[in-house]
């Protein structure tokens, strides 16, 4: 039995996070995934949680100048937070 506690997996796509264990014997998987895309571009974002136009620029432009953009990443980033339960086999795995 493989134990996996905190796998994760940064690529420029987004982030993945896995935990959960892998039966080496019976090459069956029970594991989750948390995948959470790459925000890129906040500025659509910032404007649909701001109400839209010229205030949604406002927030963006606040963000990026006082926060570096990692305020609106982390609002976004947990908005756009999937998460997958991994169970099965190693060669037909059932991911919900």
């Amino acid at each position: 039995m493989a134990k996996i506690d905190h796998f994760k997996l940064n690529a420029t796509s987004g982030v993945i996070k896995l935990t959960g264990h892998s039966n080496i014997v019976d090459e069956e998987y029970d594991m989750r995934a948390k995948v959470m895309p790459a925000v890129g571009d906040a500025v659509p974002a910032a404007t649909a949680i701001a109400g839209g136009g010229l205030i949604g620029l406002g927030v963006w432009l606040v963000d990026e100048t006082l926060f570096k953009g990692k305020l609106i990443d982390s609002i976004v980033g947990d908005i756009l937070e999937f998460e997958y339960k991994i169970t099965g086999p190693w060669d037909d795995p059932i991911i919900k």
